[in-house]
């Protein structure tokens, strides 16, 4: 009887592995457009994951990095006070 649920066990979650999605690492630098200086503390979030929510928040040289995030088209979402939100499509690809 072990044997039984244990095979029942691995063949129910046997799909959910297989249809596991792949993600991407997706990283950058935020610079004003102006004076091309970095601008540390943007929030950067991906808007069209509702699921898990990924953001990150630019370091002192601008930089950000975002975990996890699902291949295909993305929205990213930019805001930092006194500056205009900027809406930016990307599209993340598997890594080569």
């Amino acid at each position: 009887m072990k044997i039984f649920y244990g095979l029942l066990i691995i063949s129910f979650f046997s799909p959910f592995i297989l249809c596991a999605q792949q993600t991407q690492i997706v990283r950058g630098t935020v610079v004003d457009k102006e004076t091309g200086m970095p601008l540390p503390g943007v929030s950067v979030k991906v808007i069209t994951d509702t699921i898990n929510k990924l953001s990150a928040v630019t370091d002192a040289n601008g930089r950000f990095r975002l975990e996890k995030v699902l291949l295909g088209k993305q929205t990213l979402r930019f805001a930092f006070i006194g500056y205009a939100n900027k809406i930016s499509d990307i599209i993340v690809t598997s890594a080569k």
